[in-house]
Order: structure tokens, then sequence, then C-alpha cells
């Protein structure tokens, strides 16, 4: 989990120093989008398994986080639609 967590922490800075540099980095953008929330699906997901029944009680951060992960996944688009631009802007 945790290495997954920092590559998506580190990833998210590179992308900002390049938007400083001048830099549009939209394949890089979509593609730190799927990561990122695939992470927070997965860290939900394991959160809920780690707490059992007392993560899915209603009212608790994890089930809240659990229930909104797939809110959060289409609010900038599906992971479909963001490879499928990515791959777009990168010519493939």
């Amino acid at each position: 989990m945790f290495p997954q967590n920092h590559q998506t922490h580190y990833s998210s800075y590179q992308l900002c120093k390049f938007r400083d540099d001048g830099l549009d980095p939209i394949p890089e953008i979509c593609q730190l989008k799927i990561t990122a929330s695939l992470n927070l699906e997965k860290n939900a997901s394991d959160a809920i398994s780690i707490l059992g029944g007392l993560g899915l009680v209603t009212g608790t951060k994890s089930e809240r986080i659990f229930r909104e992960c797939k809110t959060l996944q289409i609010g900038g688009g599906r992971t479909e639609s963001m490879l499928d631009m990515a791959s777009h802007q990168l010519s493939y």
C-alpha cells in the first residue's frame, strides 16, 4: 500500500513542477488520476477488510470513503475515457 501511495504523491509533485516550467502534461495528468483513483479504491477496500463489520457501519470514515471512491473516480472521467484521452495526446 505504501509504495503505490508514495508513487502517486511523488508524481503529483513532478506534474506541478512541469506546470511551473510551462509544460502542459495532459497525458501524465490522466495517468496520475487513474493511478490515484485506483489507489483510493484499493486503500478503501483494505480498510473495510481490516475493520471487518465495523468498517461498514454508517457514519464511519471508512464507510464514507468506501462509498464515495467510485463517485470520485467518475468526477474527471471514467478510467477508460482517461486512458483514451492520454493515448490520443501521446498519439498511440
